[in-house]
């Protein structure tokens, strides 16, 4: 038996920083990504952000899964370049 992981995962928590959210951009196509399991954003146009506190303090999180470490880090930049969280 082998005691290797099949996949490795990674939960990103979102937390804009603080502002007025004007536009959330790329939700539409980070959902399209295969490795992308779960978008769960608990934020809306409109809503005004306080400074983070503590860790906590989440506005939505994705997790991700990958073959192996490079995967998953070539899965975020991909997010990365689409995922953007506009604020006024």
């Amino acid at each position: 038996m082998s005691t290797q992981p099949k996949t490795v995962a990674c939960s990103w928590i979102i937390h804009p920083g603080p502002g007025k959210i004007k536009d959330i951009k790329g939700l539409d196509e980070v959902k399209k990504i295969e490795a992308v399991k779960e978008i769960r954003i608990k934020l809306k146009i409109g809503d005004v952000i306080g400074v983070r506190e503590s860790a906590s303090e989440e506005y939505g999180h994705m997790i991700i899964q990958g073959e192996n470490h490079k995967k998953l880090l070539q899965t975020i930049q991909k997010i990365k370049a689409k995922f953007k969280i506009i604020k006024e």
